[in-house]
Parts: C-alpha cells; structure tokens; sequence
C-alpha cells in the first residue's frame, strides 16, 4: 500500500477527495481517540501498535484524533493516514462548545473516508463519534479500556453511555472479566480483544534480578491520576523506607496529581528517596533498571504494565481488587498480590516488605513471569482484530441484505 503524506487537518478536507486505496481483500478502517499527541497513555499505545500492524498487512489504516500541530508520542507508521481535527490541546478535558464542533468534524471524516468500519477508542470519543454518526451508515464500534465500574460514581458519563449504547454495532474490551460488567449493564454484546505487549522490546529489557550493591529501585509506571492511585504507594515506601537505606521509588508518568504527589513527598521528607520522572518513551530501559515493578492502581481495565513488567521478567506487586493486576497475576509464583481491604498503604507496604527482603524471592516470580504473557504478541493479537473486524463487517452486510 502507497504511504499517504503527512497529517490531514480538518480544513483540508474535501468530501470524496480522500478515498482509501488499500490491497484486494483487507479493509478500510478508521480509528478514533482524543489525542496521539498526549504523552503517555495506555489506549493510545495499544492503538499505535495495533494500527501499525494492521497497516503493515495491507489493511487502509486511518486515524481520527482531536489535536492539532505535533507529532505522536508514540511512533505512527508512514503507511497510517492520520486526520487532525484540531479541536483542542492533548490531555485537556474538551469544552461543550468544542464538543459541538468536533462532531461536525467528525462527521465530515465518516462521510469523507466512508470507512468499512470505526472503532473508538475510550469513551471520550466513542460517545460523540456515535452521535456524529448519526444518518451517514457509517458503522461504529465503541472500543472500552475502562470497566463498567469506571462509570459508578460518574453519572452523567454513566447516562450517556448507556444512552448511546445502540449506536453501535459492537463493543470490545481488553480482559473476560469486562465483557459480563458491560453486557450486565448495557446489554451489548462485547467481545474480548486483549491488549498487545511489545514482546520483542520488553524481552530484551530483562536483567538478572540478584544483581549486587544497594542501588535498589521500586518502579512504578502510569499516568498520574486518581484510579493509578500512586499516593497509596508513597505512604507504603514511607513506611519502610528507613528499613532500607539502599532503595528508591522510581514513578515514570505524568499527570493532573503531579502537584500533590509533588507535596506528598516534601511532607514525609522523602526528596532523596522518590524520585517523579516524568514521561519516558523508552519504557523498556526504566523496566531493565528495576527491581521491583509496583502497580498500586485501584483499578485496570487491562494491566498493561503488569504485562509488560511480566514479560521484562520484573517481579510485580498489586492489589488483589484491582481486576486488571489479579487477571494477570498468579499470587506467589508469577507475581505478588496483597489485600486492598482495609488499610491498603500498610497492605502494600508489608507486600514491598516481603520482596525487598527476600531475594529469592523475587528472582522466582521474575523468571516465571514471561510465560503467563507469551501470548500477549502483536502477532496472535492482530490475528484477533482481523478476524472480529471481518465477523463484524460481513454480519452487517448480511443484515443489511435481509432488509
């Protein structure tokens, strides 16, 4: 397939003047989140590699996003056609006003591209892209990274969920255990796509976990924000901090609770022992230099840093509530687990506890981590896509015959 040009902005855009040319066979596709230009993002990483596969096998590769100028934190392939709607600033929620134009935009795409079918990726922009695709034909699929529950104590999210849910023609989410949340409440059928893992670049981040000398690093991975919950994980290592003068806490992310994070760790004198490192495309080294990758969040989707520590060969601790972490996590042997009952700062301290002390520990549920994710590869995983994408596509058409 022919690379398309750079990024298509929306004032660009001309009905009919950007049709797909892709190979005999495959399909136009196009995929849809609020911005590739955020730094960092689970949804956002998934959706680059997927994409670019997908690309790679002769299928036309669109991409929707609402950003304007600058390039995606994640690597897009040339052979991906990228269409900017230039509706407002990467990781910022978006105005209602805005919300308004960026449908017109949308809309203009669907009709523009005419795909075989979209999919969205989050909430944020499934919901308004199956408004903006009212009356064109276009098929739309909503794409979940965030369980039922995300929505409990969000109403009006909540509402417009379940208020848009027959737009769509099929959901996907990432683990089995999402696919009962969303169908117990909404009622569309989902089906189970799981997340790829760069195998490849994680498999080669794997160091021996005995290494010598004392400098030691818990590494936590992720956005900064409530459900990551990397407040609880400071208070842990306060707790045993002083019991071992040789490690640090390393968190690689960015985020809204930076501010308060940022205060935390001045209030428990902790300036020396935790460090804030911002964002970092080279995820693979952080995991390479780690000894112990901690996942504090209160809640996953889909435990994408779990599974790319696993696969790094990291010893992982979690909360046993967090369905994302225990999905992936068999307790004892390829991870560890504490109680997210109670007191969970003295919960995951104990857990830090018991790995910090017991090397031998942690070089067993190293080595036996990369098994419990071998199939997590880009390869069996787009296998997945294609086969939803055709089943999909030609129900449809069958469907749409009978009428």
């Amino acid at each position: 397939m022919s690379s398309p040009r750079g990024p298509i902005y929306f004032d660009e855009l001309s009905i009919g003047k950007v049709s797909a040319i892709r190979e005999d066979g495959k399909y136009c596709l196009l995929f849809a989140i609020k911005s590739l230009n955020v730094k960092g993002g689970g949804a956002e990483r998934v959706l680059v590699q997927v994409a670019n596969e997908l690309a790679r096998r002769g299928h036309a590769l669109n991409v929707m996003t609402f950003d304007g100028d600058g390039d995606s934190f994640y690597e897009l392939s040339a052979s991906v056609r990228r269409f900017n709607l230039n509706v407002g600033p990467p990781g910022q929620p978006t105005p209602r006003i805005a919300l308004v134009r960026a449908m017109s935009r949308m809309r203009h795409v669907l009709q523009s591209v005419r795909p075989d079918l979209v999919i969205g990726f989050m909430h944020s922009i499934y919901v308004p892209l199956g408004c903006a695709g009212i009356g064109t034909g276009v098929k739309i699929v909503a794409g979940d990274h965030a369980g039922a529950l995300h929505f409990k104590s969000r109403w009006a999210e909540r509402l417009l969920l379940s208020l848009s849910d027959r737009l769509f023609v099929a959901r996907t989410v990432p683990v089995p255990e999402l696919k009962s949340e969303f169908e117990n409440t909404l009622g569309l059928e989902s089906t189970v796509l799981p997340n790829p893992v760069d195998l490849i670049a994680f498999r080669s981040s794997k160091k021996s976990t005995a290494q010598s000398g004392t400098n030691r690093i818990i590494l936590s991975v992720g956005r900064l924000m409530e459900e990551k919950d990397h407040a609880v994980l400071i208070d842990a290592f306060h707790e045993v901090h002083q019991e071992f003068p040789g490690w640090t806490l390393r968190i690689v992310g960015e985020g809204e609770l930076r501010r308060q994070l940022e205060a935390q760790i001045v209030r428990l004198h902790l300036e020396r022992r935790v460090q804030l490192a911002g964002n970092s495309v080279a995820v693979a080294n952080e995991y390479r230099r780690a000894d112990i990758v901690a996942v504090p969040s209160r809640h996953e989707a889909f435990g994408l840093v779990t599974a790319e520590a696993m696969a790094s060969g990291r010893p992982v601790i979690g909360f046993d509530d967090c369905k994302g972490t225990r999905s992936l996590i068999n307790h004892a042997v390829n991870g560890w687990l504490v109680s997210g009952e109670d007191n969970r700062s003295r919960s995951f301290a104990n857990g830090l506890r018991s790995l910090m002390t017991q090397e031998s520990l942690r070089v067993s549920l190293g080595s036996a981590a990369p098994s419990a994710v071998a199939h997590m590869g880009i390869g069996p995983i787009a296998d997945n896509w294609e086969s939803f994408i055709s089943e999909v596509v030609h129900r449809l058409g069958k469907e749409e015959a009978t009428h």
